[in-house]
């Protein structure tokens, strides 16, 4: 996960710890916990509204917002990241709501798709390869590569 820093952030003089930001300011966490109790407001009963890390190739984790709406079964992820980092910055927190309300709008034209590919295994087998990441003492990687 991309490392923000813990400390509050004034956005009348952009100072770690000035007396300004008390009570003003969320951190990473409360920023996370608000965005989730606002959207869920916004969304019909049953949609699922989560935050989690998405690792990424150069191993950085990023936490992605997904919202599966009923009879959804894919989301786009949205990463929140930069949001926060617009938000320390001064962008209101209602104002960043719209832009990732927005984004989720513009990325989630499919709604369903059949899994069935994924999820029986004879489907997939002949595309797994085993990869080593010689780089770290030839260990097994965590995850498993596939192959068009």
């Amino acid at each position: 996960m991309v490392q923000l820093s813990p400390h509050r952030i004034c956005v009348k003089h952009n100072l770690p710890g000035c007396q300004h930001s008390t009570g003003g300011i969320m951190t990473y966490e409360e920023f996370k916990q608000q965005l989730v109790t606002s959207l869920r407001e916004l969304f019909p009963a049953g949609t699922c509204i989560t935050i989690r890390p998405f690792s990424h190739n150069n191993h950085i984790l990023l936490d992605g917002l997904t919202i599966l709406e009923p009879g959804s079964n894919v989301s786009p992820a949205i990463y929140l990241n930069h949001y926060y980092e617009s938000y320390q910055q001064g962008t209101s927190f209602s104002a960043l709501q719209s832009c990732i309300l927005r984004y989720y709008y513009e990325h989630c034209s499919v709604r369903t798709v059949d899994t069935s590919f994924f999820t029986c295994f004879e489907n997939i087998f002949s595309r797994l390869v085993l990869t080593i990441d010689f780089e770290n003492g030839g260990c097994f990687c965590n995850r498993l590569d596939y192959s068009w």
